[in-house]
């Protein structure tokens, strides 16, 4: 599933209207974001806000465009520099924000494929 928005606005509605949603009512299919990927360096735009997993990311235009990265709702995603998480990969822990993965890693614009391994 992917979710469009024009604005970051619209995507922290839709996020706290899913969340007043009692457990009974919520869409199987529909999660919570994990990671918003940005596609310059310091947060800067475009972003993406992921709430699936991507075995390739050239089937929505982002495969190494990544650069920096916040993570939300507790997630901890693996990026993988090939496809179907393999390859070179980094792991980022809970709640973690990443203004630049050229810095230390040299992960700037090397992702291909990304995960959630795991929500805390």
């Amino acid at each position: 599933i992917i979710r469009c928005f024009d604005t970051e606005a619209g995507v922290k509605a839709d996020i706290a209207s899913y969340a007043s949603q009692s457990m009974t009512v919520r869409p199987l299919t529909y999660a919570l974001p994990y990671v918003v990927v940005y596609d310059q360096i310091e947060y800067g735009a475009p972003s993406f806000w992921m709430y699936n997993d991507y075995t390739d990311l050239r089937t929505i235009g982002w495969n190494d465009r990544i650069s920096s990265l916040q993570n939300i709702n507790g997630g901890e995603p693996e990026f993988f520099a090939d496809l179907n998480y393999t390859g070179y990969w980094i792991k980022f822990y809970c709640n973690v924000s990443w203004p630049n993965l050229g810095i230390p890693y040299t992960f700037s614009n090397s992702a291909t494929s990304i995960k959630r391994f795991a929500t805390c």
